[in-house]
């Protein structure tokens, strides 16, 4: 394992880091775009400084890791991408503007992706975590406790009905994702993986439940994907 300092909204660290991945291993096979923050204003409350960097930290940050792994991914043969969009890149909820900006754009951009590597031997995939208790949220959370209604309608919470996720529940889904990744190359190989940790996963749904169910295979409590196109 190799662990590397990165500022996901630099392109500069971004091409530093596939380097040492390419020096140390010589290929790559999976990268997982999970970095994430938040801010919780409408529109009219939203700073331009705060839009700016939630935008270059959530979108900015997925395109650049594609931009820069994808030469090495392409080389794999059979590579997996999966970015980390959220139950707000799916419905609108009121608030978080950047935020859901960003992740809905996350989501469409690993649309248009998949459907561009589809060809090149990379497989690229969007997934959509619902709540998950982490520092980033936690004050919201310790305010408004886990008897949102929304918390209690979201689907993907099914299996612990009305509460919100751990940093570990959504675990499962993406080790399926990886799985299937593996079975696909043909012959048994390490997966060399880039991940690049968030500050915090996506916050919770305050608008409209997403009402279509999650494959059987993503069914954690608090994750759902989709796949192009």
């Amino acid at each position: 394992m190799v662990a590397a300092r990165l500022d996901v909204s630099s392109a500069r660290e971004w091409d530093e880091v596939i380097t040492v991945v390419r020096d140390r291993f010589g290929t790559l096979d999976v990268l997982v775009n999970l970095a994430g923050i938040v801010d919780w204003p409408g529109v009219e409350d939203t700073r331009e400084e705060a839009w700016d960097r939630v935008i270059a930290v959530n979108q900015k940050g997925t395109w650049l890791g594609m931009k820069a792994a994808m030469p090495l991914l392409r080389a794999s043969g059979n590579a997996s991408v999966i970015n980390t969009s959220s139950v707000l890149g799916l419905v609108g909820s009121g608030a978080a503007a950047a935020y859901q900006a960003s992740k809905g754009a996350v989501r469409l951009l690993s649309k248009t992706a998949a459907v561009e590597y589809a060809r090149q031997g990379v497989r690229i995939n969007s997934v959509h975590p619902g709540v998950i208790a982490t520092p980033m949220i936690q004050d919201l959370l310790d305010d408004q406790g886990d008897q949102q209604p929304d918390i209690r309608r979201t689907p993907m919470n099914r299996a612990r009905p009305g509460r919100r996720g751990g940093p570990r529940d959504p675990l499962p889904g993406l080790r399926g994702l990886l799985v299937r990744h593996r079975r696909g190359a043909g012959r048994r190989r390490r997966a060399h993986r880039v991940l690049n940790h968030p500050c915090g996963p996506p916050g919770p749904s305050t608008g409209p439940p997403h009402r279509r169910p999650a494959p059987a295979s993503a069914r954690t409590p608090t994750l759902s994907w989709e796949s192009a196109p």
